[in-house]
């Protein structure tokens, strides 16, 4: 499968009017947050089998405390277990890896932020769609599976679901923007897309604790 990020590159992200570092480009493409599991192949036809009984999941877990940064300016509780890690634009909650040993990661939500500027009067939809041309050049094989408006606790959204090469990793995530009076938002939450099934309702029960500033 061919893969368009090298290692030891950064591409640089634009959010809002500012050329920010890809947080998570810079993470896998350096090995720093090198994901792990096995992703699924699906190139067999699927055996005719019983759908066994479905155990309930038990309720998501969250930081007890939540994550707020006023420079940023927003809040998130992040998954209980997840490691915070914070820079001057951005900020990243990931789940260390099982089986990869300290600092990798299987999963991971970041939030970028920076001043809106121009983009104060666009709508979300416009945003997205200058967002899309930048993911394009972060992973190869880019497939927006899912777009539209969404809620992310009671603020209005827009979101794209995806899935993407990066550093050699079969990758699937949801990416949103968000704005308010000052601030451009961009959160992305993703995970090895063998492990995404497992990871994300919990994903997704972070996101939804999101709020501005």
């Amino acid at each position: 499968m061919k893969s368009s990020a090298q290692r030891g590159i950064v591409s640089p992200l634009m959010i809002g009017g500012v050329v920010v570092i890809g947080i998570i480009v810079f993470l896998v493409a350096s090995g720093t947050f090198k994901f792990s599991g096995s992703t699924k192949n699906n190139s067999q036809a699927p055996q005719a089998t019983s759908k066994p009984t479905e155990a309930p999941k038990p309720a998501v877990k969250l930081s007890a405390e939540p994550f707020t940064d006023a420079k940023l300016g927003f809040s998130i509780s992040y998954p209980e277990g997840w490691k915070p890690n914070s820079a001057t634009t951005n900020a990243t909650f990931y789940k260390p890896s099982d089986t990869k040993g300290e600092g990798k990661a299987d999963a991971l939500i970041t939030i970028f932020s920076a001043a809106i500027g121009e983009y104060k009067d666009t709508k979300l939809a416009t945003i997205a769609d200058l967002h899309k041309v930048q993911l394009k050049k972060q992973f190869s094989d880019l497939s927006i599976i899912k777009e539209g408006e969404i809620k992310v606790g009671d603020q209005d959204a827009y979101e794209m679901e995806f899935t993407g090469v990066m550093g050699g990793e079969n990758m699937r995530g949801r990416y949103m923007v968000l704005t308010s009076s000052t601030n451009l938002y961009a959160v992305l939450g993703g995970a090895n897309a063998g492990l995404w099934n497992d990871l994300k309702d919990t994903i997704n029960a972070s996101i939804q604790t999101f709020k501005k500033q």
